[in-house]
């Protein structure tokens, strides 16, 4: 194990390329997945004109070049909601295999198990012999086991698998102060979903999209529970809102939207081949605006990280043996550490829970901060004497020599400063 660290931190291209294929494979079974179910419910049409808003989605593209899990726990999650929907009309083994995959699902990212209810509600009416409720009932059994051939050691070792969940259930919660479930929808569907489509003609489509809906109240229930439900959770959590939670409402979105466009060609009444032309050019301008902020997606996904051309100015202009504190968000100087520096790695705790005069006495020179730890402490919820203090210690850290920044975004924004000189070496 030691040996793939070190070869990774000597040239991680191989792990990334891996790491990203995946994710990319796992964007293009969603496409497949999110026309499947359109195609399904609505029509072929519906289901061709949902896989290219999902498509051409900035937000999904971009997760499907990144190494995270949310790509892959997405594709499990619409492919569990395809074999529900069978489940429902045609019973057998298909409720098993659903949630098996919500089973995997959960191990990649733990609010996947929210997808096993649109599976649950799919037993309730699903043909087959036997007591539905048993069935039900059973059910949970094969996520469990899709859980453990997905991640085996939450059950070999579930202590620990517990404690690394209640320290990242803190870590989600500590730095953020309140945020009513109000203003998190209003942010997340005025600013969010509109920005994740480029535009907000897609999400406005898929609301017209709900007055075309002719399916069945039990299908419908299948269907929607899952984003619902998982409405329901990002908005209850209270201390936090991040933009990605919205990804896996996008394919429901686009297979709305899918549905409204499809049948306002249907109310046309074109013959067979102009409708079809017509099909074309009206999904092309919609996603037309989506374009621009794909485009984008090259040149972020292209430019070199804050944290490498910051390394890279540590190698050539601090001395060895020199002392540096540095929080998250900075570079990882532990990991290739060229310059034998003596590193105070501060990890999740910002430069600014300390006095300067703390780090002066354990003889450290330089500081290494991201403005984001200092935009979290603003916004953190803390006593008011707590946030003083690091008010107080932000303001000394300001008045000392800044010897570098990167990054033109006040967000990311990575500064170098001088605490003290480097002793001289005999």
């Amino acid at each position: 194990m030691s040996a793939f660290i070190d070869s990774f931190h000597t040239d991680p291209t191989l792990v990334f390329l891996i790491g990203r294929s995946i994710s990319a494979l796992a964007g293009t079974i969603s496409i497949g997945f999110s026309y499947a179910i359109g195609r399904r419910l609505f029509g072929t049409r519906s289901g061709l004109f949902g896989a290219l808003f999902l498509a051409s989605a900035p937000m999904a593209v971009r997760h499907s070049c990144l190494i995270r899990t949310d790509a892959l726990a997405l594709s499990l999650i619409l492919a569990a909601v395809y074999l529900s929907l069978r489940y429902l009309k045609e019973g057998r083994g298909w409720g098993w295999a659903a949630a098996f995959l919500v089973g995997l699902a959960t191990a990649t990212k733990y609010t996947s198990l929210m997808a096993l209810a649109p599976v649950l509600v799919a037993g309730l009416w699903a043909p087959g012999p036997g007591p539905r409720l048993r069935r039900v009932l059973l059910l949970p059994l094969a996520a469990a086991a899709g859980l453990f051939v997905g991640a085996p050691y939450v059950v070999l070792d579930a202590p620990a698998a517990w404690a690394d969940l209640v320290k990242q259930w803190e870590m989600a919660v500590r730095p953020y102060s309140y945020l009513s479930p109000g203003s998190k929808a209003i942010w997340y569907l005025t600013q969010v979903i509109p920005t994740a489509f480029g535009s907000s003609l897609i999400p406005i489509l898929a609301l017209a999209g709900l007055f075309f809906l002719r399916i069945s109240r039990r299908t419908s229930a299948v269907l929607f529970c899952f984003p619902l439900f998982y409405l329901a959770l990002v908005l209850s959590s209270r201390y936090n809102r991040f933009s990605r939670y919205m990804l896996y409402l996008l394919p429901f979105i686009c297979l709305l939207a899918g549905l409204c466009l499809d049948r306002a060609l249907a109310w046309i009444s074109l013959s067979r081949r102009p409708a079809a032309l017509v099909a074309v050019g009206l999904g092309l301008l919609v996603v037309f605006p989506s374009l621009e902020g794909v485009s984008q997606l090259d040149i972020w996904g292209n430019r070199i990280d804050l944290r490498t051309t910051a390394q890279q100015w540590m190698e050539s202009h601090i001395p060895d043996g020199a002392a540096i504190a540095y929080e998250t968000g900075c570079p990882l100087l532990h990991h290739r550490n060229t310059g034998n520096w003596e590193l105070l790695n501060l990890k999740a705790q910002s430069v600014a829970s300390r006095p300067l005069e703390h780090y002066r006495e354990a003889g450290i020179n330089y500081l290494l901060l991201c403005r984001r730890s200092r935009l979290r402490t603003w916004k953190a919820a803390m006593p008011t004497r707590r946030r003083r203090r690091f008010k107080k210690v932000y303001a000394e850290i300001d008045r000392l020599p800044l010897l570098a920044s990167f990054g033109d975004q006040t967000w990311s924004k990575i500064e170098v400063y001088e605490l003290q000189p480097v002793p001289a070496q005999e």
